[in-house]
């Protein structure tokens, strides 16, 4: 039971070389939860306090626990290391690039990402700060301004109106990206609204539309039927049909 509970708390994207450092942020969390991030800390040196075999079992531990979340092209490059320690440091050396041309290529990442008409307002939020994370971990960060910007330059035609009215509406010191995903969330809930509001209407108007010529139809009928029945009258009076007597003019 302990272990499926684990994997379900623990459920972090397997490193694949792409994503180390969003990887190295999870497993460090994941190293802390599990009481193993002694072995990183202390740079697998053991402390003159600690026993033998629990610093061993607890390295092992936190080696097994960075093993298992490494895709097996990956795996196989640590896969003779003994140490947590030491397998960190290599996977840093291997992964760990700020360089340039990494920094360029998550930034394009978030430069390119466009909202599609129809895509939940979470959802896009989600894979915006997802980009975003990668560009910090990189060594690439921005003021909340800029942050904010970024993200309504993704949103899609439909909502120009809306980052028109949010960007006039700034306050001195810029947008502040809290507020402007809050706002996103409360537009999209207003828009959903307004459009079954409009569902309904039409589902109305639709419905006395009909009524109304029903009613006109049952009034042509009954008009229908009563002069069907004035042309088979005949009156008492000069024997004629299609009047009364009290209607007769002879």
């Amino acid at each position: 039971m302990a272990g499926s509970q684990d994997t379900a708390l623990y459920n972090i994207k397997k490193l694949d070389g792409t994503n180390f450092p969003l990887w190295k942020k999870k497993i460090w969390h994941v190293l802390v939860q599990k009481k193993q991030i002694k072995s990183i800390k202390l740079k697998g040196i053991k402390q003159e306090d600690m026993d033998e075999d629990e610093w061993s079992e607890m390295d092992e531990l936190a080696l097994s626990t960075i093993m298992l979340t490494l895709t097996e092209s990956v795996y196989l490059n640590v896969a003779d290391e003994i140490s947590a320690y030491q397998a960190w440091l290599k996977l840093s050396d291997l992964y760990e690039k700020e360089s340039a041309a990494s920094q360029v290529y998550s930034l394009k990442k978030l430069v390119d990402l466009k909202m599609k008409e129809g895509t939940p307002m979470f959802n896009h939020l989600n894979e915006f700060n997802t980009i975003y994370s990668q560009l910090s971990a990189q060594g690439v960060k921005f003021d909340e301004p800029v942050r904010a910007m970024f993200l309504l330059i993704t949103l899609p035609k439909s909502w120009d109106t809306f980052r028109t009215a949010l960007s006039n509406s700034a306050p001195p010191d810029g947008l502040n990206i809290a507020g402007v995903e809050e706002s996103l969330l409360t537009e999209e809930t207003n828009r959903k609204t307004m459009d079954k509001g409009k569902g309904t209407a039409l589902v109305v108007r639709g419905r006395t539309k009909e009524k109304y010529k029903g009613g006109k139809r049952n009034q042509s009928r009954s008009k229908s039927r009563s002069a069907k029945g004035m042309s088979d009258i005949e009156c008492y009076h000069c024997g004629k049909k299609g009047h009364m007597k009290r209607d007769c003019r002879e």
